[in-house]
C-alpha cells in the first residue's frame, strides 16, 4: 500500500477533529496503512490499533468519521473508568462488557472511603486500610479486566474466595509481588470481606445511582459459607492464657541476652504485653491511655466503632497476675506508667503514624520467639488459637475466677455484656452458676 502524505486535506481535518474532541497528547497515526491511536498518559505513551468487529480501521478518508467517533468514545470511557487506556479500547471495540466499565469504580471507591470515615459512627483510617481497602481494591481491579464480573453476584462470589496479600513498604522497596490468598468457608476474614464489599456495592447503587444489577442481596450467607465443625470450634474458643502460662512466656523472652538494641526492644514489648494483661487492653488501646493524677485514675480513651455503636472512655481496673505459688506479679508496671517512667515501643505511642495495628506489630515481634511458639503449640492442643488478644482474654478469665460478675468485667474491658457473653462461654457458665448458688444461700436464710 502506498504511503499517504501527511499534508492531505482529510488528514489535517482528522487531526483537527481529534484535538478538538479529546485532549493534548491524543493522536491518530498511520501504521502500515491502518489507523493507530497514540495517547500520552502519566504512565508514558500508550497505543492501540483501532478495530471494529476484530477488523482494523484503514487509515483513509472513507473511515475518517468512524475513526473520530471511536477515538471520542475511548476518551469518554477513559474519563469514566479512572484512566485505564487498555480497558477503554477494549470496551469501545466491543471486546469487554460495557455495563461494567461504564462507571467510575475508582472514583466510587474514593467517595465510599470518605463516606465511611465521615458518616455514621465514622471508621478510623486504620480500619479502612486493614478491613475495607484490600477487598474493594481487589474488586475494582477485577472490574477493569476483559472478563470482568457483570453483576454483584459474580463479583461477590469471586472476592469471597480470593484475594492478594497486602503490599508492605518492604515489598514495595524490594519489588516483591504479593501472593494470592484464599479464604476458608465461614471464616472471619471471609465474612469481613463479603460484608465490606457488599456495603460498597450497596453504596454505589443507593448513593451513586449504579444499576440494580450491582445491588447485593440482604442475605450474604451464601457467599460467606458455613465453617467446618473443627473451624467453628476453634473460632468460638478464645485462647485465655492462665496466669502462670503468661508469666512463663514473659520470663522466656530475651530481655537480658542479645544485642543492646534487641534487649531494649524486648523490654519495651514486654512492658506493653504486661499492660494488656493487667488491664485487659486491646493492643491498639496502648495508644489511648491517659493518667488523671488528681484522682489517681488510669483511663482508656479509645473509641471502638462497630455495628453496636461506639465504646465510651473507661476507667481501667487492674487485675494483677498470680503465679502457682501465690505471688502477685506486675504491680510495678502500673506504678511506672503512672509516673511516666514505663518504656513502651514507639508503635504504642499516640503520635505513631503507622497504619499497622499495635497487635499486628506485637505479633510480628513475638512470631519467632521460642516461648511464643511453645505456648502456641500448647494452645493448639486445647483447640484454641493464640494471638495478642489472648492477653486481653486472660483478663476476662482472671476476673471470672475471682468471682467478679460478667457485667462488671465487660464494663472494665470496654464492651457490652452481650458481646462479653457471646465471646466467653465460661462467663455465661460462671455467672449462671454463681447466681443460683447465691439465690439458694438467700433462701436458706
Amino acid at each position: 500500500m502506498p504511503k499517504l502524505k501527511n499534508n492531505e486535506a482529510w488528514v489535517n481535518g482528522l487531526r483537527t477533529a481529534i484535538r478538538s474532541s479529546t485532549a493534548k497528547g491524543w493522536t491518530v497515526r498511520e501504521h502500515r496503512g491502518l489507523a493507530r491511536l497514540e495517547v500520552r498518559t502519566g504512565n508514558g505513551m500508550r497505543s492501540a490499533q483501532l478495530m471494529k468487529n476484530n477488523i482494523p480501521f484503514s487509515y483513509s478518508s472513507q473511515n475518517m468519521g468512524d475513526i473520530i467517533t471511536r477515538v471520542r468514545n475511548i476518551y469518554v470511557e477513559m474519563a469514566n473508568n479512572g484512566g485505564d487506556f487498555d480497558t477503554a479500547v477494549a470496551v469501545c471495540a466491543g471486546l469487554a462488557p460495557k455495563l461494567t466499565y461504564s462507571h467510575d469504580w475508582v472514583g466510587a471507591k474514593d467517595d465510599f472511603e470518605k463516606y465511611k470515615k465521615e458518616m455514621g459512627t465514622g471508621i478510623a483510617n486504620g480500619t479502612w486500610t486493614k478491613e475495607y481497602e484490600p477487598v474493594i481494591t481487589y474488586a475494582v481491579n477485577l472490574l477493569k479486566t476483559k472478563d470482568a464480573p457483570i453483576n454483584a453476584d459474580k463479583l461477590l462470589e469471586i472476592c469471597a474466595k480470593n484475594g492478594i496479600e497486602k503490599v508492605t513498604d518492604y515489598m514495595r522497596r524490594n519489588n516483591i509481588a504479593p501472593k494470592p490468598l484464599t479464604y476458608e468457608l465461614g471464616g472471619r476474614a471471609r465474612e469481613q470481606r463479603v460484608r465490606n464489599l457488599a456495603s460498597f456495592l450497596k453504596y454505589c447503587v443507593t448513593k451513586k445511582n449504579y444499576p440494580s444489577d450491582w445491588l447485593p442481596p440482604d442475605d450474604l450467607r451464601e457467599y460467606i459459607g458455613r465453617p467446618s465443625k473443627e473451624a467453628k470450634k476453634a473460632r468460638n474458643k478464645k485462647a485465655s492464657i492462665e496466669d502462670q502460662e503468661f508469666i512463663n512466656l514473659i520470663n522466656s523472652l530475651p530481655t537480658e541476652t542479645g544485642q543492646p538494641h534487641h534487649i531494649l526492644a524486648a523490654k519495651k514489648w514486654v512492658n506493653a504485653m504486661k499492660l494488656c494483661a493487667v488491664f485487659g487492653l486491646r493492643p491498639i488501646e496502648l495508644r489511648h491511655l491517659v493518667y488523671k493524677k488528681r484522682k489517681d485514675e488510669l483511663w482508656c480513651m479509645y473509641e471502638k466503632r462497630s455495628g453496636q455503636g461506639v465504646t465510651k472512655p473507661r476507667i481501667l481496673e487492674p487485675l494483677y497476675l498470680v503465679d502457682n505459688d501465690g505471688n502477685v506479679h506486675y504491680e510495678e508496671v502500673v506504678r511506672l506508667y503512672k509516673a511516666g517512667l514505663l518504656e513502651l515501643p514507639y508503635q504504642c505511642m499516640p503520635d505513631c503514624k503507622t497504619v499497622e495495628g499495635v497487635g499486628d506489630q506485637m505479633g510480628k515481634w513475638l512470631k519467632q520467639k521460642a516461648g511464643w511458639i511453645s505456648l502456641k503449640a500448647l494452645m493448639a492442643k486445647r483447640g484454641e488459637s493464640l494471638g495478642c488478644y489472648s492477653f486481653r482474654h486472660s483478663y476476662s478469665l482472671r476476673g471470672h475466677q475471682l468471682g467478679i460478675d460478667a457485667g462488671s468485667v465487660a464494663d472494665a474491658m470496654g464492651h457490652t455484656l452481650r458481646t462479653h457473653l457471646e465471646s466467653y462461654d465460661y462467663a455465661k457458665t460462671t455467672t449462671t452458676k454463681k447466681a443460683f448458688i447465691k439465690a439458694r444461700e438467700l433462701q436458706a436464710v
